[in-house]
């Protein structure tokens, strides 16, 4: 049964179109929606009856949604979310000043509007900070992709705690990272279940051959290594300060994520010392690829977990390419199957394939990353440009000698352009020239 199953939920929006979309999304989760198209409308209807959840837009004719949420307060209390298209009005801060339950930015991820949802309708059933006794657990203490013998909580700035882990599931990579990337530093155990916290810890540790992954210095200290190498050698920095920003935050919080894996520090180690070009492309191709995806509207942290660490590691397969590299992938216990058949794609699908709690997006983009043309088909046949197909498009731009003389499209470049999005080739260009500098053409 769905959180959402039979909760009486008011949407008011002066945007029909709109509307619907969220509608469809409720009433398939189990809601029981009604509509208003303004805050006046809304009025009149709660006068009448109540609902368990107000979702309001911010900006509509007669009453606004502050004004609409202010009423209810005074005659109706309820619940209450309001949503807006102010991009500079931080979520968290915005709801604790106004007092209301829950903030969305528009245009929001899906994920996070039924996250919000859930979480503010699913009140109720949140434990009170004082009915137990909880510990505080810094997040990058957790590790991915194992069953948990415990149970594991957040807290909420209202004081509540609410269950986000049972025993025997897996806290996944792509979930930490959500977390994090909502300014969530520490999760939550009851007291009674930190002696199973810790021997789990421990077990994990005596499991792995080298674990420096127990101790979070070491941790952060390769993000770090990997974060500065990403300001050396990769020169978008030069383009726009508030991008950079954001694209290396995606990326730093992708690595922390993946770092919880005993086995992943040591391909990315090994992937630093010893293939220092491919190293360096890497790095640029994974930076560019996460700013175009953001050009592009895609802002799911689901997807930019995905793409930050599919395009770090799209040309993680040449590792094999000599002996040293076969002995370390055959140590590390993520040896490459023997007589495998294909290029350093296929190999490295092979090779992130033994890392536990990578999602399959992350394999796809390393298996794809040389198939521009492919990849575009896809993206076609579906109606959006696919994430493997953003990495295959920077991939190649950064292939050559000049990323500028290959999207100047001269000789052969010029056919493999044409396999390229219209809007995603629109906005490499722009960040290309901008970071390297050139003519004026290239954001054409």
């Amino acid at each position: 049964m769905s959180s959402l199953d039979k909760k009486s939920i008011l949407i008011v929006d002066d945007s029909d179109d709109f509307i619907d979309v969220i509608e469809m999304i409720l009433i398939q989760d189990g809601a029981i929606v009604e509509r208003a198209e303004n805050g006046e409308a809304a009025k009149t209807i709660l006068s009448e009856k109540s609902f368990d959840l107000i979702i309001s837009d911010y900006q509509m004719p007669k009453v606004s949604g502050a004004e609409l949420f202010e009423w209810t307060k005074q005659n109706c209390p309820t619940p209450f979310i309001l949503m807006t298209g102010f991009s500079d009005i931080d979520n968290n801060q915005m709801a604790e000043a106004a007092g209301l339950d829950g903030f969305l930015k528009k245009p929001f991820d899906i994920d996070d509007f039924i996250e919000t949802v859930t979480f503010v309708a699913g009140r109720q059933n949140i434990l009170p900070a004082e009915s137990e006794d909880y510990l505080k657990i810094p997040i990058e203490h957790f590790f991915c992709g194992y069953k948990i013998p415990y149970r594991v909580y957040i807290k909420f700035e209202t004081g509540g705690y609410k269950k986000v882990a049972h025993v025997g599931e897996s806290l996944d990579n792509e979930r930490i990272f959500k977390y994090r990337s909502k300014g969530v530093q520490f999760l939550y155990l009851k007291s009674e279940d930190f002696k199973d916290f810790v021997n789990f810890q421990l077990s994990l540790t005596k499991s792995s051959v080298a674990s420096p992954l127990t101790d979070p210095v070491k941790r952060a200290s390769v993000v770090s290594s990997v974060l500065s190498d990403l300001f050396v050698h990769a020169p978008f920095c030069k383009a726009d300060e508030e991008v950079w920003n954001q694209c290396v935050s995606s990326i730093d919080m992708a690595l922390s994520v993946f770092l919880s894996n005993p086995k992943s520090v040591d391909v990315i180690e090994e992937f630093q010392g010893e293939y220092g070009e491919v190293y360096t492309h890497s790095l640029k191709v994974c930076l560019f690829s996460v700013a175009v995806a953001k050009s592009l509207g895609r802002t799911s942290s689901k997807e930019l977990y995905a793409l930050s660490l599919g395009a770090l590691f799209h040309d993680v397969g040449k590792m094999s390419d000599s002996e040293h590299g076969k002995l370390f992938l055959k140590k590390a216990g993520i040896a490459v199957e023997e007589g495998l058949i294909g290029g350093h794609a296929e190999v490295g699908y092979s090779i992130l394939s033994k890392v536990e709690g990578l999602p399959q997006q992350v394999l796809d983009i390393v298996l794809a990353h040389e198939d521009v043309y492919g990849t575009y088909q896809v993206g076609a046949e579906l109606g959006m440009v696919t994430l493997p197909h953003i990495v295959a498009a920077v991939n190649y731009v950064f292939s050559g000698d000049s990323p500028m003389k290959v999207l100047d499209g001269a000789g052969e470049s010029s056919k493999k352009l044409e396999c390229i999005d219209p809007k995603l080739l629109a906005s490499l260009k722009d960040l290309v020239r901008k970071s390297y500098g050139g003519p004026a053409e290239l954001t054409a």
